[in-house]
């Protein structure tokens, strides 16, 4: 079983492609996790998601959100569901997805960063940015 996942979701195209270029600037930068450590993006998973979760004890979850006050936060999964499900084109989204693998005791320890969406649905220009000095900073204390 690997221990930890950072998992890009959403779409590649548009103002939620901020999780991906995130995700992008982790794997290339000083700071990416060297092994036992899961660094991709999925393309809108819906309940592949779950799958993908299976085979890891703990998961990152990085995500555009449209609301919130930071351009990039730590989010409870509710509010991280609620803020992100407008931006799902799915009838199954994150928040059905992650209630699915809870019903079947599939889902590992979960961590949710969101990054801020402006109001016409372009990323916050500091979202990226922000987003990723806090997955650093989370990823260095989990390494203690």
């Amino acid at each position: 079983m690997t221990r930890l996942a950072i998992l890009g979701i959403g779409s590649p195209f548009g103002g939620d492609r901020i999780a991906w270029i995130l995700v992008e600037r982790l794997r290339r930068s000083r700071f990416a996790p060297a092994h036992d450590v899961i660094v991709e993006t999925l393309d809108r998973p819906g309940p592949a998601l779950l799958e993908r979760l299976q085979c890891v004890e703990r998961a990152i979850l990085v995500d555009a959100v449209a609301g919130g006050c930071e351009p990039a936060a730590w989010y409870a999964e509710d509010t991280f569901a609620r803020f992100a499900s407008p931006l799902s084109g799915h009838a199954i989204g994150l928040a059905e997805t992650l209630d699915l693998g809870r019903a079947l005791g599939d889902l590992p320890a979960l961590e949710l960063l969101g990054l801020r969406l402006r109001a016409d649905g372009t990323a916050d220009p500091h979202a990226c940015t922000a987003g990723l000095r806090l997955l650093i900073r989370r990823l260095r204390s989990l390494s203690r």
